[in-house]
């Protein structure tokens, strides 16, 4: 004989509702979070369903078989919205199944315990049955094994409902409707189970978990970045630095950068003290403690030096105490690069002095016997022999220059575009050409090297022209020119015109322009060449760092 009264009917809705969520998760997505929800849905329609038996039955037996089944759904409950709430707030790292596994066995124990209960009284210590309105009801005293239960699913449900919480706070998109949905799924149940041990409501609280299930549900089947932190983690893999993120003196997480810098492999990290992970890295422990950033942390990992430049940066979580973030990026290729650069200069040096003492030693010795020899007898063969060795010597500072002004510029001032201008045209042999200044300024450069830019292309300017010119010196949006008003420089020769040897002039080393273009690039400029308004050529300078902007 079966009874119906009305909560028959809302526990069995509300059981089929809850398997046809399931069902429809179960059929559009396979994930952690799914899969754990579509427990969670089974879970209450399990709950809700026996319940919904339990009612209908009228005998003591009959009731305490569908209790029994009851179980079932309560045992799951809480273990499915915790494996739920774990995912969604991207911890499943930390907690795997065997661990999900060990929180679950107290209420698997108390499944059991239900189906034995006539044996050992501990979860039901007396039952019978009561007529209330007309209804037969089954009345019961819980024992001490359905209190902690109790206790044990609530702690269960409470530590979900901070983790679902938390990703809220980490989404930080709380007028949105899907946000929204993570918030009332874990209140309403809270709020109906005070409702109804108060007793300002007589329905049972386990009807309205039916609520959680479609609020979870419908968030994640409509918001696909519920899970905010997974974002975070694919950017982090994503990354050339290593990140390492620490809570207290544990590892709660860190990227493949990091491992793989470190050196760790496949060791347990995450959860691990920061001591034990770097135990290895004696000098990054030491500036964890105390906080200190800095350059050229040397690291030797797998038999690999690295040098790291280490960043210490904290950030609260809004939960508990502030996090630190640990960025190390990796910057032995550029130390590398500054060795060999350290190398390359110095072979310049030691080309420098060579050129210097053992070739300018002899060719002096070389022009002082040519001056010797035309005082006893001068010929035109000694005149050749001369102007050779005034281009040997023209070579030779042109060389010197060139190993001195292509190392890149190591400080900066700013200097006054005109007065470096008129200083380079005095010590320049211009032939009766005019300097004008069209605009001055400041400009962030390295003094004797930005002297020694004008003064070339002053000279190239007057020496690849006949007749008096006019050389212009100014500022541009970006930069500064020099121009002449001579006869230019062909587009076939523009290409070629910086090119160290090239010149179409008798007398020209081909070195000058080169020099130029070694000035400019150790600046961090560059400089092109184009024709000049009304004729000529015209020098541009762009990339220019404005010293007065830099003052500023």
């Amino acid at each position: 004989m079966m009874q119906f009264p009305a909560e028959v009917w809302l526990s069995a809705g509300t059981a089929l509702l809850t398997t046809l969520v399931g069902a429809y998760l179960l059929a559009r997505r396979n994930s952690a979070a799914s899969r754990s929800l579509v427990a969670f849905n089974l879970a209450v329609a399990v709950w809700t369903g026996g319940n919904a038996f339990q009612l209908a039955s009228t005998t003591l037996a009959g009731k305490l078989v569908w209790i029994n089944v009851q179980y079932v759904g309560i045992a799951l409950l809480p273990i499915s919205i915790f494996a739920f709430a774990v995912t969604l707030a991207g911890e499943e790292d930390r907690v795997s199944r065997r661990h999900l596994a060990l929180i679950g066995a107290p209420l698997a124990a108390l499944v059991v315990l239900s189906w034995t209960n006539a044996a050992h009284g501990l979860v039901r210590s007396s039952v019978g049955l009561v007529v209330v309105d007309g209804v037969v009801r089954i009345e019961r005293t819980f024992g001490p094994a359905f209190w902690l239960g109790w206790v044990y699913s609530n702690l269960l449900n409470l530590v979900a409902t901070g983790l679902v919480f938390r990703t809220v706070v980490y989404a930080d998109r709380v007028l949105e409707r899907r946000v929204l949905a993570l918030l009332i799924g874990p209140i309403v149940p809270w709020l109906a189970h005070f409702l109804y041990l108060t007793g300002a409501m007589s329905v049972e609280p386990e009807l309205f978990f039916s609520v959680t299930g479609i609020a979870f549900a419908y968030a994640l089947l409509t918001w696909d970045a519920i899970e905010p932190t997974r974002g975070r983690d694919a950017v982090l893999e994503l990354l050339d630095e290593g990140v390492v993120v620490t809570a207290g003196d544990r590892i709660v997480d860190l990227n493949s950068a990091a491992r793989r810098l470190l050196a760790l492999g496949d060791e347990p990290a995450v959860g691990e003290p920061i001591t034990a992970v770097l135990d290895d890295h004696p000098e990054l422990l030491e500036r964890f403690r105390d906080g200190e950033s800095g350059e050229d942390l040397v690291v030797d990992a797998n038999g690999t030096r690295r040098y790291l430049d280490v960043r210490f940066d904290s950030f609260d979580d809004s939960i508990g105490s502030p996090d630190r973030v640990i960025v190390l990026v990796d910057v032995s290729t550029l130390r590398e690069r500054e060795r060999a650069l350290e190398r390359q200069n110095d072979r310049l040096e030691s080309f420098a002095s060579i050129v210097s003492h053992d070739l300018r030693n002899p060719l002096n010795v070389a022009q002082g016997r040519v001056e010797l020899a035309r005082e006893e007898h001068d010929s035109e063969h000694l005149a050749i022999a001369e102007r050779a060795h005034e281009r040997m010597t023209t070579l030779i500072d042109d060389i010197l220059t060139l190993t001195r002004d292509g190392r890149s510029v190591e400080s900066v001032k700013p200097l006054a575009l005109a007065e470096i201008a008129r200083g380079a045209w005095e010590v320049v042999e211009t032939d009766g050409a005019t300097l004008e200044i069209e605009g001055d300024g400041r400009i962030l450069g390295d003094s004797s090297r930005f002297r020694q830019l004008f003064e070339n292309l002053f000279r190239n300017s007057i020496e690849h022209n006949d007749g008096s010119i006019t050389v212009r010196v100014g500022r541009s949006a970006d930069g500064f020119y020099v121009a002449d008003d001579g006869q230019g420089i062909p587009d076939a020769d523009r290409d070629r015109v910086f090119e160290a040897g090239y010149t179409t002039g008798e007398d020209g080393t081909g070195l000058g322009l080169n020099i130029v273009q070694e000035i400019v690039t150790a600046h961090g400029w560059t400089i092109e060449v184009h024709e000049a308004d009304g004729g000529g050529a015209r020098f541009a300078i762009r990339g220019v760092v404005d010293g007065d902007a830099e003052n500023a």
